[in-house]
């Protein structure tokens, strides 16, 4: 059975609502506001690897005082039907929303976003002391990041939820701690430039994190990312990202908030009692862990790991199995990190992230 329910959300300052409406275009529209943060420091133990890739480079210049942009990349090798998705789709108004941190007004932007199989590299942004225009340096380890949606992503088929520890990071520079909440919600359809797309997995992810950097005062960060993940990739379709609870000066940090990103979302199915789940336990592992499904049929069962990157790293189960419940302790000997188990049967694949900390 399936219940049909009409979802329009929208992520503001204040956060993510829900109420009824309608989108038959694009998820996102020319004129909505996307999401930009300028970080003097950026924890990226769990950000996509970065990998070289075909540039797009966009230059804004004379943008009025009120504006907004959209902008939609997409890679079709990502996607299990890449021939109905572009390759990269640029959609731009007219007008940049361009106050910086403290209200001052930047008339010049000059971004570079680089992807290689929906993977993004990120950089920092930085002021042309001759011109005062601001311009993005593309380097390996991000203190910017800019977030659009992507064709890409990961797929739970139940609710899950995990949690771990960013441990304290001492240098000449900063220390910083704090903790991440993930937890996987409605499965459900949703619209992407007029294409459905089923069986997509919202996951909320909140990152609260303790910063100290020299000659620069304690922050605490606060942040929010709504994704919507789908099965057979790697990273999320939709990615919305909510900051709050910072300070600086605009030289540490810039946020820029989607206030008006609408996305329509169809069809919340009911779980299907029919499909085996995966459980995983403990969550984070030190490497041992133990792994749990049950087979309502016979099927050929495929249980592998892969790295952030969709690399196999380690294959843990591939034969035929008979029906019943199946119950697997396995060691996984892997460095620190976040990993995705994936899980295949009678057809299915079934999707998961596992923490691997050896302090744990």
């Amino acid at each position: 059975m399936k219940t049909k329910i009409l979802l329009l959300t929208c992520l503001s300052l204040s956060g993510l609502f829900a109420t009824a409406g309608s989108n038959e275009n694009a998820m996102l529209k020319p004129g909505d506001s996307y999401t930009y943060y300028h970080y003097f420091f950026n924890e990226s133990n769990f950000e996509p690897g970065l990998s070289p890739g075909n540039g797009i480079d966009w230059l804004f210049q004379n943008t009025p005082d009120e504006s907004a942009f959209v902008v939609e990349v997409k890679d079709a090798s990502a996607h299990p039907d890449a021939s109905n998705f572009p390759s990269a789709d640029l959609v731009i108004t007219n007008d940049f929303f361009s106050t910086d941190y403290l209200g001052a007004l930047n008339k010049n932007y000059h971004f570079i976003q680089s992807t290689s199989n929906s993977f993004v590299k990120y950089g920092r942004v930085d002021i042309d002391e001759t011109t005062n225009n601001t311009y993005v340096n593309i380097f390996n380890n991000p203190e910017i990041q800019v977030v659009f949606p992507l064709a890409v992503g990961l797929n739970s088929h139940d609710n899950w939820s995990g949690a771990y520890y960013v441990p304290e990071r001492n240098g000449s520079v900063y220390w910083s701690n704090g903790s991440n909440t993930y937890e996987a919600t409605d499965i459900g359809t949703i619209s992407i430039n007029g294409k459905i797309i089923d069986d997509v997995t919202r996951v909320v992810r909140r990152r609260v994190y303790a910063e100290n950097a020299a000659f620069i005062d304690f922050k605490l960060h606060d942040v929010t990312y709504y994704e919507w993940y789908v099965e057979g990739m790697a990273f999320p379709i939709v990615s919305l990202m909510h900051k709050k609870g910072f300070s600086g000066n605009p030289d540490e940090f810039e946020g820029y908030f989607i206030d008006n990103a609408h996305l329509a979302t169809v069809g919340i199915n009911e779980a299907k009692n029919d499909i085996s789940t995966l459980q995983l336990y403990p969550n984070p592992s030190n490497g041992e862990i133990n792994i749990r499904y049950e087979l309502f049929n016979p099927s050929f069962v495929e249980i592998s790991v892969y790295n952030t990157n969709g690399v196999k790293v380690e294959r843990i189960v591939e034969t035929e199995q008979d029906a019943g419940e199946y119950h697997i302790n396995q060691r996984l000997n892997l460095s620190s990190g976040m990993y995705l188990i994936n899980f295949k049967h009678n057809g299915r694949s079934e999707t998961k992230t596992v923490v691997i900390n050896d302090r744990v």
